[in-house]
């Protein structure tokens, strides 16, 4: 059963949402040359920043990224998945190219953007009202030499394999778990990954520290070779 994280939207809570793209992977080669996909995707001043740049594919994977990491957020805000528009989510790049922000409806969404020679990784914060004393944390590695599932799967309690549907999640929350234990001073035994209500891949993880909702906002992301976590918690009282 999905663990249910309560029907009011969390506007005033800050949650976070990250991306991460396999640039090595043979779909994200040409792909600014794939006219269909860059109009269906983007806004009108996107592509003109896409056609514009240096390296059109690497921009376009950029300005996808920064979507993909704020639909997560907005899900978190609006309590569900909005249907997933990606035109409707308008991307603005600074000109160092490191952040930026995502606009959707009513949100304004500020990113920051990583990059490596064969990847990106996006994270995406909404700071909310109510607490703005949290750290985040995040981190990407690779994924590509592994256990097999069913090995990774003994590692999760029952509960928790219900939301693992391949190496990559299982990678991911794995990740996740040993660097929220070390953030948080807490036994990785403490930690269940499980997920809200809603369609499989489009609902964000929930965690339960020792039993208890509420410490920690996470998102996780798996692409091609890399898998990628990000989170946050609040400071002081360690909880929102």
């Amino acid at each position: 059963m999905a663990a249910k994280t309560g029907a009011s939207p969390a506007l005033d809570l800050p949650v976070v949402g990250n991306d991460v793209v396999d640039l090595d992977q043979p779909r994200c080669a040409g792909k600014a040359e794939d006219t269909r996909f860059v109009e269906r995707v983007f806004t009108a001043f996107e592509r003109d920043c896409i056609m514009e740049a240096p390296d059109p594919d690497r921009a376009l994977w950029r300005r996808w990224a920064a979507k993909e990491a704020a639909y997560k957020v907005v899900t978190k805000l609006l309590g569900s998945p909005p249907v997933f528009v990606h035109a409707a989510f308008a991307v603005g790049i600074d000109p160092d190219g490191s952040r930026g922000t995502v606009a959707y409806r009513e949100f304004t969404v500020p990113f920051t953007l990583h990059e490596g020679s064969d990847h990106l990784h996006t994270i995406a914060v909404h700071a909310g009202g109510r607490n703005k004393n949290y750290r985040v944390v995040a981190g990407m590695e690779g994924a590509d030499a592994s256990p097999p599932l069913d090995a990774l799967r003994r590692r999760f309690t029952p509960a928790e394999r219900a939301f693992i549907h391949g190496v990559p999640s299982a990678l991911a929350r794995l990740a996740a778990r040993r660097d929220m234990a070390a953030a948080l001073a807490v036994s990785q035994d403490d930690i269940l990954i499980l997920a809200a209500d809603g369609p499989p891949g489009r609902v964000p993880p929930v965690v339960r520290i020792d039993g208890d909702l509420g410490q920690v906002d996470l998102s996780l992301s798996h692409d091609g070779r890399y898998v990628a976590w990000a989170f946050l918690f609040g400071l002081g009282s360690g909880a929102f």
